[in-house]
């Protein structure tokens, strides 16, 4: 069995297709199941809430992303900031570890007398279907999915499977079903979903996004930090 789980930046990869439609041409191509990354993002936004509220004010900043390119730029050009790195793991591998315990339990429930694996069962494989190439080195090194496919990857299966996306059958995500983990990909969805206050006046959490000003906010904190300045 293959579990298909997508990212939730997929209304902008196909705009004109409808959510259920989507999950319809999925697993058309022969996915076992197909889940919403989305509700990993929710997990992950319930953790960095908690830590939040826990934080001391003398605290050092966090640098919290799901984007595995930045946390290897951090790693191989800024080591100095790599303690600041939230440890967190993305919505990607947090909905990984999600798919193999459902599919675990369900060849528990499944099992034979005294436990043993019914006939026919089988470690499941898990896709994950977004928009970045950078997932597919985060697979590689967390061992949390087994392959990553990027939306272009994913038309191209539909064309090779002989699937259109527009007369898929349509049906629902398999669950769990995702709540505000879906706002993930747009300006702040990771502080939106995690209720955290991003108000550029009273908050002390700052957004950047854009490789221009992620890399200028960088080479800031990674001089002040090798400098031994407050940040």
């Amino acid at each position: 069995p293959c579990h298909a789980m997508i990212a939730p930046s997929f209304p902008a990869a196909f705009i004109d297709l409808e959510p259920g439609r989507l999950a319809g041409a999925v697993a058309a191509c022969g996915f076992h199941a197909v889940h919403e990354v989305a509700f990993g993002a929710d997990l992950v936004s319930h953790e960095f809430h908690r830590r939040y509220a826990a934080v001391a004010p003398d605290e050092p900043f966090v640098i919290s992303t799901p984007c595995p390119a930045v946390v290897s730029c951090i790693e191989k050009i800024y080591p100095e900031l790599v303690p600041h790195l939230a440890n967190v793991c993305s919505p990607m591998e947090a909905m990984g570890r999600v798919v193999r315990r459902l599919a675990a339990d369900a060849d528990a429930a499944g099992a034979g007398p005294a436990g043993t694996a019914s006939a026919g069962t089988a470690r499941p494989a898990v896709v994950f279907i977004g928009p970045c190439v950078g997932k597919k080195d985060e697979a590689r090194r967390t061992g949390t999915v087994d392959a990553v496919l990027t939306f272009d990857e994913l038309a191209e299966l539909f064309e090779a499977s002989g699937v259109d996306p527009a007369t898929a059958a349509p049906r629902p995500f398999d669950p769990p079903t995702a709540g505000l983990g879906r706002i993930y990909p747009v300006t702040g969805g990771l502080l939106k979903s995690a209720g955290i206050e991003s108000d550029v006046l009273e908050s002390p959490v700052l957004i950047v996004e854009g490789s221009n000003r992620i890399m200028e906010l960088l080479d800031v904190l990674g001089r002040l930090v090798r400098e031994g300045k407050p940040v």
